[in-house]
């Protein structure tokens, strides 16, 4: 497996000094309460009290603080992968990124890689040639299959996505882990298919369509419990009945369940789950304090803007 994807897990001991550290720096990272206060300050303020945080050194020079703060964790995950596999990195961190320029080749055929390690992975993903995650080249070769409807491009992409974090998770030998994303791919499925209800409803999506994709979640994620009760519709009114009864996954239930498994870490003073869990909460502080400055723009009230970022500190 290339370097850049090869997730490998080290002794114990080898975590020793970056746990340490991480413990240090999980104590920087925001509590509700901040994020309470950060609610009632204005734009101005708010910029003010980000520079006496561990924010300061990316937004003290830059005006555009709401783009700054992504800085930080670009800063985090790099420093990180020092001390962990890269393909540990790119499974958990980059992934997006991955599949988003899988799909770009797909739709847009006579783009233009400069960048060796991309020129490799579209190769490999549109031939299979190489030493990259299988997940690459099947997600190329499905979207590929759908290429004239962009909706079902955007869903291969999802499922595959999916079916590469478990099978990450899988690998790296983490319970802890593992559990993560084996909880947020079956929520992911259950928004999935009410997201396909809707393009349904929309006229957007075809039976014959929604028959396709439901085969490729069934094909892709069987083992799932909501790919296990999906299996074996036939047509359209069976599924919408099915979703109806399901409903859609709420972001907040979500992510409770997802903090509750990451809260498992506090009894982890050593090792890769040490760095996974500050990093997704990390992630998680990020993305609130994008949707905290994005509601102040948008001059949302502030029981709007806490209703909104409260989802992580639930």
């Amino acid at each position: 497996m290339r370097e850049e994807f090869l997730i490998e897990r080290k002794e114990t001991d080898a975590y020793n000094y970056i746990s340490g550290r991480v413990k240090v720096l999980e104590t920087m990272l925001f509590t509700r309460e901040t994020f309470e206060h950060f609610v009632t300050l204005s734009m101005e303020e708010l910029r003010r009290e980000l520079i006496d945080t561990s924010y300061k050194e990316f937004i003290k020079s830059n005006e555009f603080f709401d783009q700054a703060i992504f800085q930080r964790f670009y800063s985090d995950i790099n420093d990180m992968e020092k001390y962990t596999s890269k393909g540990f990195i790119n499974a958990f961190f980059k992934n997006k990124e991955i599949f988003l320029k899988i799909k770009k080749w797909v739709l847009s055929p006579n783009a233009i890689e400069t960048t060796p390690l991309y020129i490799e992975l579209r190769r490999f993903a549109e031939e299979g040639s190489g030493n990259f995650p299988i997940e690459f080249h099947e997600a190329c070769m499905k979207m590929s299959l759908f290429q004239e409807n962009p909706l079902k491009v955007a869903m291969a992409l999802d499922i595959y996505r999916l079916k590469y974090l478990v099978n990450s998770a899988a690998l790296v030998g983490s319970d802890l882990i593992r559990q993560y994303y084996s909880t947020y791919t079956e929520s992911e499925l259950q928004n999935i298919f009410y997201r396909l209800k809707g393009f349904m409803d929309s006229h957007l999506v075809k039976e014959k369509d929604l028959l396709e994709i439901l085969s490729t979640v069934f094909e892709v994620l069987p083992s799932f419990e909501f790919s296990r009760k999906a299996m074996g519709m036939k047509n359209m009114e069976q599924f919408r009945e099915f979703v109806l009864e399901s409903g859609e996954m709420n972001d907040l239930v979500l992510r409770r369940r997802l903090i509750k498994i990451l809260e498992k870490g506090k009894f982890i003073n050593i090792g890769l789950e040490v760095i996974f869990v500050y990093l997704k909460r990390l992630e998680f502080e990020i993305e609130m304090l994008s949707m905290l400055i994005s509601g102040k723009k948008m001059q949302m009230s502030q029981d709007e803007i806490l209703e909104r970022v409260s989802v992580s500190y639930a």
